[in-house]
């Protein structure tokens, strides 16, 4: 294989890897980079890639959202999360609009 052909695969391939998630008012979509499980309230805090000031709650400590103990589908949610983090997969993550601190109401992946 020629060097420009060897260039051309590069190009093509290295940008796929490095492009970071996206926000508007209402979700993220992007790989999960911090899970942290809050032992004192049983909620779980979610760092997304990308630029989250979009989007329309308060961020728990300006940078997270936050899936609460109290969500019905709280242990379902949070596999999910474990999920895609280990596989390093893309999840859209849906908030609850002007929520305090950015509460998470749902989550979606995409095949």
């Amino acid at each position: 294989m020629n060097i420009y052909a060897k260039l051309f695969i590069l190009l093509v391939l290295c940008p796929l890897t490095s492009i970071a998630g996206t926000c508007d008012t209402i979700a993220c979509t992007g790989k999960i980079i911090y899970l942290y499980p809050h032992g004192g309230n049983g909620s779980i805090y979610v760092e997304i890639d990308g630029n989250k000031e979009a989007l329309n709650c308060n961020l728990t400590q300006g940078k997270y959202i936050v899936l609460k103990e109290t969500s019905k589908l709280h242990s379902e949610i949070y596999s999910m999360l474990l999920a895609v983090t280990i596989a390093q997969k893309n999840i859209r993550i849906r908030i609850v609009e002007n929520s305090p601190d950015c509460e998470l109401a749902y989550t979606m992946l995409a095949g």
